[in-house]
């Protein structure tokens, strides 16, 4: 029952240099663990199922993998890139 935020995708873009934010939903009470660029971090799942962890901060690079995992279960998201993300919105004129 293992399952990350739908945010989390393969291909998608993460924040260099700032701490990596994951949550997602588990069996309650679950241990999960997660790891990129050699760095991870573990929690576990409350009694409702829901979970959230942190990575350290990570150096800009392509084509990475971020997995994580419960027990048996293994999400294994691929082509990720650490880099600038930037959000932008408003009128142009």
């Amino acid at each position: 029952m293992l399952k990350a935020a739908e945010i989390f995708q393969n291909n998608m873009v993460i924040q260099r240099d700032k701490p990596v934010i994951l949550w997602g939903q588990a069996s309650p009470e679950a241990k999960i663990c997660a790891r990129i660029q050699e760095k991870s971090g573990e929690t576990n799942a409350g009694s409702d199922g829901y979970w959230k962890l942190s990575l350290p901060s990570l150096k800009a690079s392509r084509q990475e993998t971020l997995v994580i995992s419960s027990g048996e279960e293994v999400l294994a998201f691929e082509n990720i890139a650490v880099g600038e993300v930037w959000v932008a919105g408003g009128q142009s004129n």
